[in-house]
């Protein structure tokens, strides 16, 4: 069966979308034992220091590359510059099993600046492409993408690889705003014959709550931004779920311990209680969600 990709995205930073990409790959790593992979495709690298020591990561990406060498396909460059390493896999926490992280590459945030004569075989389908032929949709079962919060080369080329997208988003409008431009790239990229992406939307997920009031506040501003765009039901589908702010978390997040991983306690069990209740709508939606073909 080949993997489900699911791209995590909204035209909004500070929403919680690296914190939920990774800790939703590594609840259904440890509760489902499923094989998952992490694609780090913000030049940011906050899914890749969120799981891994700064420190170590220019020694892993020189020994297994990182995103950017899915946008180049020279095999006689590869020996001079690791960055065009054909991307490995990376185990992505100490203690645990399948899950796997793809690192990201400040240097992705050049590949739009250069002319295209710079950057051999540079496409918008480098990602789609480098994760079929790289074997990677039979070695996992879900592919977790994590995207910048900007309309994109890296967004779109993400959109483009993936069979699923979820939204991340905090309460507030202008976050819940971001949820909807989002929208009008997707409805763009769908309709646009040069890019007709087949990515089916999941829903809304609530991020970095502080109480259920937030929760109402949030329903009722989505509902306002539902009625003025014509995305469908699944676009704005809001998960039963939402992921409460949490100082402990990111707390954790500084030696790269996962939600998980924090002693059930106080504000952080009623997270991990959460992120299970985000994580099994997720997979209900997936598994009635018919297959996404090229």
């Amino acid at each position: 069966m080949s993997a489900s990709i699911i791209c995590f995205a909204n035209i909004k930073g500070g929403v919680g979308k690296t914190t939920l990409t990774i800790n939703v790959a590594h609840t259904l790593a440890e509760e489902w034992e499923q094989r998952v992979l992490v694609v780090d495709m913000d030049p940011q690298i906050n899914a890749t220091t969120a799981l891994l020591p700064y420190a170590e990561t220019e020694k892993i990406r020189r020994e297994s590359g990182s995103v950017y060498g899915f946008f180049s396909k020279v095999d006689n460059l590869r020996a001079m510059d690791p960055n065009l390493l054909q991307p490995r896999p990376v185990k992505a926490a100490p203690t645990g099993k399948g899950f796997d992280l793809i690192l990201g590459s400040l240097d992705t945030a050049f590949l739009e600046l250069r002319l295209p004569g710079e950057v051999p075989g540079l496409n918008i389908n480098g990602l789609k492409n480098g994760l079929q032929t790289g074997g990677f949709l039979d070695q996992y079962d879900h592919i977790l993408i994590d995207t910048p919060p900007t309309p994109s080369f890296y967004l779109v080329a993400s959109l483009k690889a993936a069979s699923h997208f979820a939204i991340p988003t905090r309460f507030d409008h202008l976050s819940i705003q971001g949820a909807g431009l989002l929208g009008r790239v997707y409805q763009t990229l769908r309709d646009h014959r040069d890019y007709a992406i087949t990515a089916k939307p999941l829903g809304v997920i609530l991020t970095l709550m502080q109480n259920d009031a937030q929760t109402t506040q949030g329903r009722e501003i989505l509902e306002e931004i539902r009625n003025r765009a014509d995305l469908g039901d699944d676009f704005f589908h809001l998960f039963e779920g939402s992921l409460p702010l949490c100082a402990a978390i990111g707390r954790a997040q500084i030696e790269h311990r996962l939600i998980r991983e924090l002693p059930p306690r106080g504000p952080v069990k009623k997270a991990q209680t959460q992120l299970l209740r985000i994580t099994n709508e997720l997979s209900r939606r997936l598994r009635g969600s018919a297959p996404v073909t090229a």
